[in-house]
């Protein structure tokens, strides 16, 4: 008995005591459908409540020894895949480097005019039109295009046909990885360690850049193409990657403090990020 039925019995009795004692036919109606209720209560307390709750029970642990099963089963299929798997993206991390390295040896890729960065990734590699490939700077995402170095139409024939026979090997490979996935995958999932190296098999083709050729007769020019890649991540950490004087991130220039003609050096100290617009309006002279 709780307190509901308790405060329906207090209910019942003040209605009782309120009234005249000639309604006793309606007070004994009453009387009887507490009781009923309170009985029905009692019965589905002590049999219904207990039956639904084991039903409950049972098919948590038939849950339980479902999915026990289903682990077991996703850890046996993938430890089997997993070897062939690493052997797969192995063999794509291979051809990703070889196409990262034949494409930064067939395409001029100069440093980020934005923040000197010199590693790019690969975004677009038309087989149809190779003249340019599409990149985009690995530590500030600036896209730009770049051109093919040698113009000998035998040569660029012969190193387009093999970087598009690359292409085809990683596309394959690609497929494999894919089907591997599934074949390890136990009502739509596959184990930790297999989706890691899953991951792995389509990270992005990194080219490495190079300086751009300095003009002559520039020693300033030549001095500033000469700063130290590590002087350049350290500067662009200190500055937080926006120009010291207006705050802007866009078109980012290495500026020396003290000038090269002046005697400036190419030091951590000496360098300072400017955007285009105050490089060119800050004067040549020292303090």
């Amino acid at each position: 008995m709780n307190a509901f039925h308790i405060d329906t019995i207090a209910l019942f009795l003040a209605y009782k005591s309120h009234n005249d004692p000639g309604d006793n036919i309606v007070f004994i109606l009453f009387m009887i459908a507490v009781v009923v209720f309170l009985l029905w209560g009692l019965w589905y307390n002590l049999f219904v409540k207990p039956e639904e709750e084991e039903k409950k029970r049972q098919l948590n642990i038939k849950e339980a020894e479902r999915r026990a099963l289903v682990d077991n089963q996703r850890k046996q299929i993938g430890e089997a895949t997993l070897p062939l798997l690493s052997d797969v993206v192995s063999r794509l991390e291979k051809i990703n480097r070889d196409i990262g390295r034949a494409l930064s040896g067939q395409y001029f890729v100069p440093f980020c005019s934005k923040c000197e960065g010199h590693i790019f990734i690969l975004e677009t590699f038309d087989q149809n039109h190779h003249q340019t490939i599409k990149i985009y700077c690995q530590r500030c995402n600036r896209k730009s295009w770049a051109k093919l170095k040698n113009k000998n139409p035998e040569d660029t024939l012969t190193n387009h046909s093999r970087l598009v026979e690359m292409f085809k090997r990683k596309t394959i490979e690609e497929s494999k990885a894919k089907e591997l996935l599934q074949s390890a995958s136990v009502e739509g999932n596959a184990i930790q360690p297999i989706r890691n190296t899953y991951y792995r098999a389509f990270q992005h083709i990194l080219i490495e850049g190079e300086e751009r050729k300095p003009k002559r007769n520039s020693t300033d020019k030549v001095l500033r193409t000469l700063i130290p890649q590590d002087v350049r991540d350290a500067v662009w950490r200190r500055d937080g990657g926006k120009c010291v004087q207006c705050g802007s991130n866009k078109r980012l220039e290495f500026d020396h403090i003290i000038p090269i003609a002046k005697g400036g050096s190419n030091t951590y100290r000496n360098i300072q990020l400017l955007c285009e617009e105050c490089n060119r309006t800050k004067s040549d002279k020292i303090g």
